[in-house]
């Protein structure tokens, strides 16, 4: 189908994969391990930021993070 004789999921495979934003792993664990309590921001508006971040910085690179500290 394609010139490289790939196929149709092949093809969209590699659309998909040129589209898709990549995530910038550092980045995402510098972000959360910034995240601090504003003074005047109640502790539910926090704890929610930080589960929102919490889904970019995954558990198991936080913890090879702190392994290699």
């Amino acid at each position: 189908m394609g010139e490289d004789g790939d196929t149709f999921e092949d093809i969209v495979d590699k659309i998909h994969e040129h589209l898709c934003p990549k995530t910038n792993k550092q980045m995402n664990i510098y972000k959360f391990r910034s995240i601090k309590q504003m003074d005047d921001e109640p502790f539910e508006d926090f704890a929610q930021r930080v589960k929102q971040q919490l889904k970019y910085a995954t558990l198991k690179m936080l913890m090879k993070r702190l392994k290699a500290n």
